[in-house]
C-alpha cells in the first residue's frame, strides 16, 4: 500500500493481508474488513474466521494490500522462495 491508500482507508474498507509466517509454512491471503482506524496502527477483522489483525502504518506497506490479486502474487513469491520444512521423525528399527 502507498502512504495515499493509508491515508484513505477507513472503516468497512476491504483490503487483503498477504499472511507469510516462514518459520510454520504458513503462506495465505486473508480478507480483511477495517474495523478500528487510530493516528499509528489499524486492526482489520477476517471474513471467514474473524480473527482480528492490528498492523502499524508503516509494517502495513509490505503485507496490505488493496487488490487481492497483488497479495496472492507476494504470497506465491515468497512460497517459492520458502526452506522446506520436513515435519517427519525417523525412526531405527531394532
Amino acid at each position: 500500500m502507498t502512504d495515499e491508500q493509508i491515508s484513505n482507508l477507513k472503516k468497512k474498507d476491504i483490503v487483503y493481508y498477504a499472511r507469510i509466517v516462514k518459520q510454520t509454512g504458513i503462506y495465505e491471503v486473508c480478507e480483511l474488513s477495517i474495523r478500528t482506524l487510530e493516528d499509528t496502527y489499524f486492526v482489520g477483522t477476517d471474513k471467514h474466521d474473524k480473527k482480528a489483525y492490528c498492523f502499524s502504518y508503516e509494517n502495513a506497506k509490505d503485507t496490505i494490500f488493496i487488490n487481492r490479486r497483488d497479495a496472492l502474487n507476494k504470497v506465491i513469491t515468497a512460497q517459492k522462495s520458502a526452506p522446506t520444512i520436513n515435519s517427519e521423525t525417523e525412526y531405527e528399527e531394532y
